[in-house]
């Protein structure tokens, strides 16, 4: 950005030629009196209540801590940013979520405020666009004597547009206040996760933007440009650069990429330039004409002991939390945060930790108690401690999956009975296995929520990969999920579903496609840091490096993804990958590396037994490649034999005879007669 400073002049004859459209962002209420938190501060605010309330529900340190944790990690690694964070929290607080911002409904403006205001009493403040949820640009206007014209829904952005079009446009003594991410005084309007900033604004919305910026001077205040790295055309702001007569960037300090991309389409229409807030508009106002003392607000604390809207954040979001979330909801949430930021060992020991103290406080039928159920049984799948009796010796804990699952006093969830059948599939009930996936399908089908169909299908896939089922519908299922969250703006699990969809695009020989989907995952991870699902990412790629051949580069992808599986204890996946690990090892004459992964397997299979079947078939692959025909065919009986000890499982049998196929086909044919 030019480090031209703010030139009043300047701006006042473009707005004088073709009038201002003001884009304000979350810096024009962060100066006194207004002393309005930045969306980061009040994001920290929330995720330091969540720790503290959980604290103190269990009488111990440690949930505080792990919000600690994550607040460390998301400034160090960018990690669970404000945005994902309120996905997961709206996600699981619904409406309430948006009463966090109920301490931005203030009525002390501020002297940037206050000259928007007699901007507009001169006559040339055509708009002001504004990322803001609180009132104070319109409570400015009415000191001021203009009454605000207020478009902050879908359906007040469509009358925007016709208002546009009408010969009128707005009526005397009124200025059109666009509030891009609605009004905090209708929650209903309001956007702030990482999900609506994906989807994007309404189109009519965008529509309206544009002609706004390609008929008038447009002047940039207090904007991050934080949305644009999400969207490069967010707003039309882009386009609208290359179209307004006169397009202004201010920057109290060096802008972030994404505003500086901004700027650097289009140099020879946008410029930046240095300024500070309320100066700069307020020198603008005087430009103008202004010559009037600027209209201030009633009296506020903030008047009498500046800094006390600041030190009095989190009691305030606290306040306005208190009703609307519960411990064992606090817990969910905190935990889902801990998990996504890389932690998903921190997240189980606060859920099982958070468990008696729940049942001495007699909460086992509160609201959130099935999902808190359902994420201890995926950490407990995940570590392999899925049944007590094949966990002897191995864990201390009793606490296994299947224990956890069939707590009598809470119903499972619709994913927690997709986790039950993974879990019996991998202890080799396929009778079992299949019955809670067919009901959690039915039930994701009959009370369809996007979200919960996603978690649904993401766990019932990985019992079909136990089972070694690749089939078209199965495909389709995924591919159908994969493409349910793009559309409903879900970018983790976007990446989440679309890293079994690789798996399952390798598996049915469909390279490219399983390529693209990678590559297009990948994007959404870099993005957001998202460590597990990145890992998963690492692995997919190693398997289908191996499906390409070229064992190499699939030997140093599937090392790095096992070595992080097994320091972060996830020893399901660390026993998925490494059987393609010992295939890419194999095939790249590793034979150290070969005979490690499968004792890695082997040391693992006994908790999760039902992984044999994939054990049979990648053996069958090793044992083809090297045209060991009669020790291939005797790992088929061996798995008809499996299959008959776990109840006829039907799977063993399908794939036994796959794989007896497979081998017939591979095996060479007899001799020519001479």
């Amino acid at each position: 950005m030019s480090e031209t400073p703010f030139d009043a002049a300047a701006i006042a004859r473009d707005a004088e030629q073709h009038g201002l459209v003001v884009v304000a962002g979350a810096g024009l209420s962060m100066d006194p009196q207004s002393s309005l938190p930045g969306w980061g501060a009040l994001n920290d605010a929330f995720l330091d209540n969540l720790g503290l309330l959980l604290a103190e529900h269990v009488d111990d340190g440690l949930p505080y801590q792990i919000a600690e944790l994550i607040a460390d990690r998301r400034e160090s690694a960018a990690v669970a940013q404000p945005d994902l964070q309120a996905q997961l929290a709206e996600e699981s607080l619904g409406e309430h979520y948006f009463e966090l911002f109920k301490p931005l409904d203030i009525e002390a403006w501020n002297d940037g405020h206050a000259a928007l205001a007699a901007i507009a009493r001169t006559g040339h403040l055509r708009a002001v666009v504004t990322t803001n949820f609180d009132r104070l640009i319109e409570l400015a206007l009415r000191a001021e004597g203009i009454e605000p014209k207020v478009y902050c829904t879908p359906d007040e952005f469509e009358q925007l547009l016709r208002d546009l079009d009408s010969a009128a446009g707005s009526a005397p003594g009124s200025v059109p206040v666009i509030k891009v991410h609605g009004s905090v005084e209708q929650p209903a309007s309001m956007v702030d996760t990482l999900r609506q900033r994906v989807l994007g604004r309404p189109k009519s919305l965008e529509e309206a933007l544009a002609r706004l910026f390609g008929r008038h001077a447009v002047l940039l205040v207090g904007f991050s440009g934080a949305d644009l790295a999400y969207d490069p055309q967010y707003l039309g702001l882009r386009n609208g650069a290359s179209r307004s007569p006169s397009f202004t960037v201010v920057s109290r300090s060096k802008p972030k990429p994404a505003l500086e991309g901004l700027l650097g389409a289009t140099p020879e229409r946008a410029r930046g330039v240095r300024g500070d807030l309320p100066g700069c508009i307020v020198e603008l106002a005087r430009a103008l004409g202004h010559d009037e003392p600027l209209q201030g607000p009633g009296w506020d604390p903030e008047h009498e002991t500046p800094g006390i809207r600041k030190a009095m954040l989190p009691t305030n979001v606290r306040r306005s939390l208190g009703n609307s979330i519960s411990p064992v909801r606090a817990a969910v949430i905190l935990a889902r945060l801990v998990e996504i930021a890389g932690s998903t060992d921190a997240a189980l020991q606060l859920l099982s930790g958070a468990m008696p103290h729940h049942g001495k406080k007699g909460l086992l039928a509160d609201p959130a108690m099935p999902e808190h159920i359902g994420l201890i049984a995926g950490h407990l799948i995940e570590l392999g401690h899925i049944d007590r009796n094949l966990s002897e010796g191995r864990f201390t804990s009793e606490l296994a999956a299947n224990v956890v699952l069939s707590i009598k006093e809470v119903r499972l969830t619709t994913e927690s009975l997709a986790q039950a059948a993974l879990a019996c599939a991998l202890c080799g009930d396929a009778v079992q296995s299949d019955a809670a996936g067919l009901q959690a399908l039915r039930e994701s089908r009959e009370q369809f929520k996007p979200t919960v169909r996603c978690d649904t299908i993401c766990a019932l896939a990985r019992s079909w990969t136990v089972h070694e089922r690749w089939d078209a519908p199965l495909i389709v299922a995924l591919r159908d999920t994969y493409q349910l969250m793009h559309d409903w703006g879900d970018e983790p699990r976007k990446a989440r579903v679309g890293a079994l969809l690789v798996r399952f695009l390798i598996e049915s020989g469909e390279l490219d496609s399983a390529r693209t989907t990678l590559v297009e995952c990948q994007d959404v991870v870099r993005r957001l840091n998202l460590a597990v699902v990145g890992n998963d990412l690492v692995a997919a790629g190693g398997r289908l490096y191996l499906a390409e051949g070229h064992p190499d580069k699939a030997l140093r992808a599937l090392l790095s993804a096992c070595r992080h599986q097994e320091k972060s204890q996830h020893y399901l996946r660390l026993a998925e990958n490494s059987l393609p690990l010992a295939e890419a090892a194999a095939a790249a004459n590793d034979g150290e590396t070969h005979n490690r992964s499968i004792g890695c397997f082997e040391w693992l299979l006994p908790l999760m037994p039902g992984l044999g079947m994939q054990y049979a078939a990648s053996r069958v692959r090793l044992l083809r490649s090297v045209g060991a025909v009669d020790e291939a065919r005797q790992v088929v009986v061996d798995l008809r034999d499996l299959g008959r000890s776990w109840r006829m499982h039907p799977w063993a049998a399908a794939l036994a005879d796959r794989l007896e196929a497979a081998i017939v086909r591979s095996a060479p044919g007899p001799s020519p007669a001479h």
